[in-house]
């Protein structure tokens, strides 16, 4: 038999995940990716991404679950490009 956490074990991950977890409505206007891909809500500390917050961007930039990574990759190239020239 597969034993597993107790039930007040249980009750106290929930509850730290629950204190830990939050979600931002934002306008795109007030958002900024760091060169570390991680998003700043205007004057905040950086964020981390999520898998379910990619799975977001896509959706809302219209872009297809399996091309996603692909984009993500491309953009993490070039925006290191850029910030490597000298131009």
């Amino acid at each position: 038999m597969k034993t597993g956490r107790t039930l007040t074990e249980l009750a106290i991950e929930l509850e730290r995940q629950s204190e830990t977890k939050k979600d931002f409505i934002a306008s795109t206007e007030v958002l900024e990716m760091t060169d570390k891909a991680e998003i700043t809500l205007e004057d905040n500390a950086p964020l981390s991404v999520t898998e379910h917050a990619h799975t977001q961007i896509a959706a809302r930039l219209d872009i297809p679950a399996k091309y996603y990574p692909s984009f993500v990759t491309l953009v993490e190239e070039k925006y290191s490009w850029l910030l490597s020239s000298d131009a």
